[in-house]
């Protein structure tokens, strides 16, 4: 048996006890518990980005009706600014 296969060997018992030990300290249910977390986690963001989808549209149309009304402003006044000048010029 050559030393490479010896240290080899060892090396995979201390692997398997090393594992079994971990094994032992793992709870399972902790372990579930901590999925369960995990996923409630995963609803709460899935939700938001859903309201968030929802809203879109909504939001857009808001903002657009909220642009519409004051350009439609802007551009009433300044048709009521050359109305003024008009009327100036048609005084004098």
């Amino acid at each position: 048996m050559s030393s490479m296969s010896i240290f080899k060997r060892i090396r995979d018992i201390v692997d398997a006890r090393i594992n079994d030990l971990l094994d032992e300290f793992d709870d399972p249910i902790a372990t579930g518990n901590q999925m369960i977390r995990e996923i409630e986690n995963l609803i709460v963001e899935m939700r938001r980005n859903v309201t968030a989808a929802i809203a879109m549209p909504y939001l857009t149309e808001i903002r657009l009706t909220k642009k519409r009304a004051a350009r439609g402003k802007r551009q009433g006044s300044a048709v009521d600014d050359e109305l003024k000048a008009l009327k100036k010029k048609l005084k004098k």
